[in-house]
């Protein structure tokens, strides 16, 4: 049932691999730091996926959408997370395109045309539509 492209970024995040600019400025990269988003924080995965408000606003909405009854608080919960791994995979994916897109100025969308995007991803998969 997992899409792709969403599984293999779930892989990254799991394998630690995913570059952040946390992770950039260990490597020496000279430039900033902070979380594009609100730029107050060194951005790691764990801050850009769960501690800064718009991914808390998001994950709020897909953990109601799937009856869960608590707000997730962090990786290690979520990665022994089973309920629905399709709907871990499209949160992170969209959160990591969002953030991309912020840094190199595409244009943005809202929380809710985000949550509506996740939405739409798992639909078509449950579908059977393929590949979204």
């Amino acid at each position: 049932m997992a899409i792709p492209r969403h599984s293999f970024l779930l892989w990254l995040v799991f394998k630690d691999a995913l570059v952040t600019k946390e992770k950039m400025c260990k490597w020496g990269y000279e430039g900033d730091c902070l979380c594009p988003f609100c730029c107050g924080r060194i951005e790691n995965w764990e801050h850009l996926f769960f501690r800064f408000s718009f991914s808390s606003q998001v994950w709020r909405n897909v953990m109601n959408d799937c009856l869960l009854s608590h707000l997730v608080e962090g990786w290690e919960e979520v990665a022994q997370w089973s309920v629905n791994r399709l709907s871990l995979g499209a949160v992170v994916y969209r959160l990591w395109l969002h953030r991309n897109n912020l840094i190199h100025g595409n244009m943005l969308c809202s929380g809710e045309s985000l949550i509506a995007k996740i939405k739409w991803d798992i639909r078509l998969r449950l579908m059977g539509k393929g590949e979204v």
